[in-house]
């Protein structure tokens, strides 16, 4: 699922195992359109602006991405990556949209989105489950990650490797953001720990022992103090001051975690957690106390942050939106 605004309407696009795209409108609630042209499950889905034209980026098993106009519900290309594709992240190099994406057969390729054109592909030699874009000093870059303990840091400009950072663990979750200046990745996967790298340098600053399977990772601010939350298969997330590597504190979800993510409320640092259990908190992160339980009854496979705060939970066959801090729309 991506959220997005196509001229002023917030829209959720979303996609599954039975290979169709849907657009829909979450001020009502009706779809606008469905997108066909995938022949297989579709994994990933991310969205961009190309040129004041807003278009989603989906792909899936069945070895293409596809980029669809979303004012009309047109399919703009087609990228044959010949590969499963797990993960898409988009970015701008000197002023070129580009996708980057990546999947099971040891490579990522970076497209320009303007004509569909293949840039660069980067030899990963992993089966990438995650991609992260990044700015290092005026240079665009993208982190990678997958099962073979290690991610790679990738010139955008050139497509050369730029870093490998030794993380030890399959990686199933990247997240980057700044520290005083300093830009920063963290990784974490199912060795129970997460590691905070160093962008610059290439060495790890932090390991986070979190103690569970990391199936999730978010950053935020709490009062000019950058944190990250971690999320897993041991009902609890952990929040970690990323200055100083230490855990601030445990919110006890009671849940497997499998989606988190951060926003401001009115000045309140929030963090909304969901999970296989079907219910998604949502917690204070200065109080550490519970704001809201929302009885979503499915499991939870994504969780998102809409127009006005709305939160919207995807589960396996609905999508369910909730006014913040509560009162199902």
């Amino acid at each position: 699922m991506a959220i997005t605004e196509v001229a002023g309407e917030p829209i959720a696009i979303t996609g599954g195992t039975d290979s169709m795209l849907f657009v829909w409108d979450l001020r009502t609630g009706l779809r606008w359109y469905s997108l066909a042209g995938h022949s297989a499950m579709v994994a990933a889905i991310v969205t961009a602006d190309i040129d004041g034209t807003p278009i989603a980026v989906t792909g899936g098993a069945d070895g293409e991405c596809m980029v669809w106009d979303l004012r009309t519900g047109r399919r703009r290309w087609t990228l044959p990556t010949g590969h499963d594709v797990a993960a898409i992240v988009t970015a701008d190099i000197d002023g070129t949209p580009i996708a980057v994406t990546g999947g099971a057969d040891g490579e990522c390729m970076v497209w320009d989105l303007r004509t569909g054109r293949r840039r660069w592909t980067l030899p990963t030699g992993h089966d990438v489950a995650a991609i992260v874009t990044a700015d290092i000093d005026g240079t665009p870059i993208a982190v990678t990650g997958g099962a073979d303990g290690e991610c790679m840091v990738w010139d955008l400009r050139t497509g050369r490797r730029r870093w490998t950072l030794p993380t030890g663990h399959d990686v199933a979750a990247i997240v980057t953001a700044d520290i005083d200046g300093t830009p920063i990745a963290v990784t974490g996967g199912a060795d129970g720990e997460c590691m905070v790298w160093d962008l610059r340098t290439g060495r790890r600053r932090w390991t986070l022992p979190t103690g569970h399977d990391v199936a999730a990772i978010v950053t935020a601010d709490i009062d000019g103090t950058p944190i990250a939350v971690t999320g897993g298969a041991d009902g609890e997330c952990m929040v970690w001051d990323l200055r100083t590597g230490r855990r601030r504190w445990t919110l006890p979800t009671g849940h497997d975690v499998a989606a988190i993510v951060t926003a401001d409320i009115d000045g309140t640092p929030i963090a909304v957690t969901g999970g296989a259990d079907g219910e998604c908190m949502v917690w204070d992160l200065r109080r550490r106390t519970v704001l809201a339980n929302l009885p979503v009854l499915d499991p939870i496979q994504l969780v998102r942050i809409g127009c006005e705060c709305t939160i919207i939970v995807a589960t396996g066959p609905d999508i369910i939106g909730y006014r913040p801090l509560g009162g199902k729309l």
